[in-house]
């Protein structure tokens, strides 16, 4: 197998990583917005957080689901290990379109 061929299955493998982690993004957050809707005493205007790596007591992944309309003090508490829904999603998008243009690049 040639070099070339490796690397471009090893790019079309992160590639498919990355396809993964957004279509598990896309569900935790449809189903965060599903409890709020459906659960009494939330509002509609909600936020989706996720502790990032090195900041967060659980390792494991997990989105907290926050009332903006009741602010606590858990912002205040956890503004740096926070990272806002919107932006993992941001990050993901930008990796997984450097990715194709790494398989577009490699492909020439």
């Amino acid at each position: 197998m040639t070099r070339r061929r490796t690397r471009r299955r090893a790019a079309a493998a992160r590639e498919a990583e990355l396809r993964a982690a957004v279509e598990m993004l896309e569900a935790m957050s449809s189903a965060a917005t599903e409890y709020a809707s459906k659960t009494a005493g939330w509002s509609s205007n909600v936020g989706m957080y996720f502790h990032v790596y090195g900041h967060a007591s659980v390792n494991a992944l997990h989105l907290h689901l926050v009332d903006l309309n009741a602010r606590t003090t858990y912002e205040l508490d956890c503004i740096t290990r926070n990272e806002d829904e919107s932006a993992v999603r941001r990050a993901l998008a930008k990796q997984l379109l450097d990715e194709r243009m790494t398989l577009v690049d490699k492909a020439e």
